[in-house]
């Protein structure tokens, strides 16, 4: 096995943190992690930990950073596209589960 094959199974093996979907779309919008720690009302330090998986965002938070960004609402839940995923169930205004049960 040579180091390249390697590296894509390694790839594939890790799972992706949110915080590598936050940094991402702050790198598509040009914002430095100041700018955006600013725009969402926490610090600098805060967004690093994030980022890097040394802090774990409430749903709320995530939601905040994803408006901040303007990441489309088709990335921010749903489960299907690639980008900021939030389940239905983390949504502020999401129903009960037991209510949304169809019979």
């Amino acid at each position: 096995m040579n180091l390249q094959t390697s590296t894509a199974r390694d790839d594939r093996a890790r799972p992706v943190h949110i915080g590598d979907h936050l940094r991402e779309w702050r790198q598509r919008r040009h914002l430095s992690q100041l700018d955006l720690a600013g725009d969402a009302e926490i610090s600098a330090r805060h967004l690093s930990f994030v980022e890097t998986g040394r802090a774990s965002p409430s749903r709320e938070m995530v939601l905040k950073l994803a408006e901040r960004l303007d990441v489309p609402l088709r990335e921010r839940g749903g489960g299907r596209h690639v980008g900021i995923v939030v389940p239905d169930h983390m949504h502020a205004d999401a129903q009960p589960f037991q209510d949304r049960i169809v019979e």
